[in-house]
Protein backbone atom coordinates (compact mmCIF):
# COMPACT_ATOMS: atom_id res chain seq x y z
CA UNK A 1 0.00 0.00 0.00
CA UNK A 2 3.06 2.20 0.27
CA UNK A 3 2.99 4.56 -2.83
CA UNK A 4 -0.79 4.46 -3.83
CA UNK A 5 -1.98 7.50 -4.34
CA UNK A 6 -5.79 8.44 -4.59
CA UNK A 7 -6.67 11.42 -7.11
CA UNK A 8 -9.54 13.10 -5.82
CA UNK A 9 -11.26 15.33 -8.34
CA UNK A 10 -14.33 17.36 -7.68
CA UNK A 11 -16.81 18.23 -11.08
CA UNK A 12 -18.55 21.20 -10.25
CA UNK A 13 -20.03 21.45 -14.00
CA UNK A 14 -23.52 19.96 -12.33
CA UNK A 15 -23.73 22.61 -10.19
CA UNK A 16 -26.90 25.26 -10.87
CA UNK A 17 -25.52 28.96 -10.85
CA UNK A 18 -28.65 30.66 -12.17
CA UNK A 19 -30.03 33.01 -10.04
CA UNK A 20 -29.33 33.51 -6.06
CA UNK A 21 -26.16 31.20 -6.53
CA UNK A 22 -25.15 33.23 -9.39
CA UNK A 23 -25.34 36.03 -7.31
CA UNK A 24 -23.65 34.22 -4.89
CA UNK A 25 -20.71 33.77 -7.28
CA UNK A 26 -20.71 37.67 -8.12
CA UNK A 27 -20.55 38.26 -4.26
CA UNK A 28 -17.53 36.62 -3.50
CA UNK A 29 -15.78 37.67 -6.54
CA UNK A 30 -16.91 41.58 -5.43
CA UNK A 31 -15.82 41.02 -2.19
CA UNK A 32 -12.23 39.24 -3.46
CA UNK A 33 -11.49 42.56 -5.32
CA UNK A 34 -12.67 44.59 -2.50
CA UNK A 35 -9.87 42.97 0.03
CA UNK A 36 -7.53 42.21 -2.90
CA UNK A 37 -7.04 45.45 -5.00
CA UNK A 38 -4.72 43.72 -7.46
CA UNK A 39 -7.60 41.48 -8.58
CA UNK A 40 -9.54 44.55 -10.05
CA UNK A 41 -8.02 44.65 -13.05
CA UNK A 42 -8.57 40.68 -14.01
CA UNK A 43 -12.07 41.58 -12.83
CA UNK A 44 -13.05 44.23 -14.47
CA UNK A 45 -11.60 41.94 -17.98
CA UNK A 46 -13.68 39.30 -17.11
CA UNK A 47 -16.75 41.41 -16.90
CA UNK A 48 -16.17 43.11 -20.26
CA UNK A 49 -15.27 40.01 -21.87
CA UNK A 50 -18.29 37.94 -20.62
CA UNK A 51 -20.29 40.90 -21.46
CA UNK A 52 -18.71 41.45 -24.91
CA UNK A 53 -19.41 37.16 -25.18
CA UNK A 54 -22.91 37.26 -24.08
CA UNK A 55 -23.56 40.02 -26.39
CA UNK A 56 -22.65 38.42 -29.53
CA UNK A 57 -24.29 35.09 -28.04
CA UNK A 58 -27.82 37.47 -28.33
CA UNK A 59 -27.10 38.66 -31.73
CA UNK A 60 -26.12 35.35 -32.97
CA UNK A 61 -29.44 33.71 -31.56
CA UNK A 62 -31.04 36.39 -32.57
CA UNK A 63 -30.48 36.14 -36.72
CA UNK A 64 -31.00 32.22 -35.86
CA UNK A 65 -33.92 31.42 -33.99
CA UNK A 66 -33.67 27.70 -31.88
CA UNK A 67 -35.32 24.61 -33.34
Amino acid sequence: MIGDRRTVEINISGIPVAGVGGLGLVAIAALTAYILPQTWLPLAIGVGGGALVGGAVILARRRRPLP
